[in-house]
């Protein structure tokens, strides 16, 4: 790869200017496990029509960039780098859902990692990574990208509008001189921060942070139904089960759901303060478990219900959190 493509490919422009961000590991299967990409964000205007964008409901997909890559006398596949990614061929065929990597957003002057997901359609191959310069099957050259955002693969998100610009490079594999810089652009309405679905959790953000003074730190406990608050009951434990009444075809149904927190000994009871090792940190993960809802129809149920943090240390700090329940249950 030039010089001049691998610069770009490691910055993005933010207003007039040029940041190197660095990036994390790739693990055994290809995906980036970064908390940074190599580009700042760059504000996206959600009335605009943009080609290249990529929503909440909508993914980006390239045109079959084979057909560019490719010369009179060779054709040639196309593989994607983004971050610190390097091509590939033929790695975990039938198995990969895709790339994870992180890009930066900006949401309400804050910078935020989204995880997107890029992949190349195998045909009957199945999802080839996008680093993955392999042919499709029965010799096929196809080299489509495709790139999403999965709500479920971003569970600590905040409600709000993530814009941002990042970059890909294609690169051609049997014509190594096609190069071509694809740039994204993000307009992510996300509006499911306090949604629990089937496959996605509810996780809160840090509550200490708020609970916590100037000279007093504070953890937080939750309490929903009649718990009672506890310090110290258990911990590397399965978490708090407990129950709301969803909606289903007219009927109230019972469903029962999981709620926990995690301060670094392991999972504790959603309604247990106790810190340690002095780690403060009070984050809620609320979430459905089939497992535990075995005798459920088919269809969707619905609820929305409300839990209540409270701070252990600081007892005059109270917040009260109120989730939405849409389970599509399938059998």
């Amino acid at each position: 790869m030039s010089n001049s493509f691998s610069n770009i490919m490691l910055s993005l422009t933010l207003g007039a200017s040029l940041l190197l961000a660095s990036c994390g590991k790739k693990d055994n299967s290809n995906n980036v496990t970064s908390n940074a990409a190599d580009f700042t964000s760059q504000d996206v205007n959600p009335s605009q029509e943009v080609k290249n964008i990529i929503t909440a409901d909508k993914p980006y997909v390239s045109d079959d960039l084979s057909l560019q890559a490719s010369t009179e006398s060779k054709k040639s596949t196309v593989y994607f780098l983004v971050n610190d990614l390097k091509p590939v061929w033929g790695v975990d065929q039938y198995k990969t859902k895709g790339t994870d990597f992180t890009v930066l957003a900006n949401l309400n002057d804050k910078v935020v990692p989204i995880v997107l997901t890029g992949s190349k359609d195998g045909q009957a191959c199945g999802i080839w990574n996008m680093n993955d310069g392999i042919q499709s099957c029965y010799s096929d050259t196809l080299s489509v990208l495709t790139v999403k955002f999965d709500p479920i693969k971003n569970p600590g998100l905040e409600n709000g509008l993530y814009t941002g610009k990042f970059e890909i490079l294609a690169k051609g594999w049997h014509n190594p001189d096609f190069e071509k810089v694809i740039t994204i652009d993000l307009s992510i309405d996300y509006k499911s921060a306090n949604l629990i679905t089937v496959d996605k959790p509810f996780v809160s953000k840090d509550l200490s942070i708020e609970a916590s003074t100037e000279s007093k730190k504070s953890s937080v406990y939750f309490l929903v139904n009649d718990l009672k608050a506890a310090w110290g009951i258990g911990q590397y434990v399965n978490g708090t089960d407990f129950t709301v009444y969803a909606n289903f075809n007219d009927k109230l149904v019972p469903i029962i759901l999981n709620g926990s927190t995690d301060r670094g000994c392991g999972r504790k009871y959603m309604n247990d303060a106790a810190i340690c090792y002095s780690n403060f940190i009070s984050a809620l993960t609320v979430k459905f478990d089939p497992a535990k809802n075995p005798n459920l129809e088919s269809g969707l149920y619905t609820a929305k219900f409300n839990i209540l943090a409270k701070g252990w240390h600081n007892s005059s700090y109270s917040k009260t959190i109120t989730l939405d329940v849409e389970l599509d249950i399938k059998k």
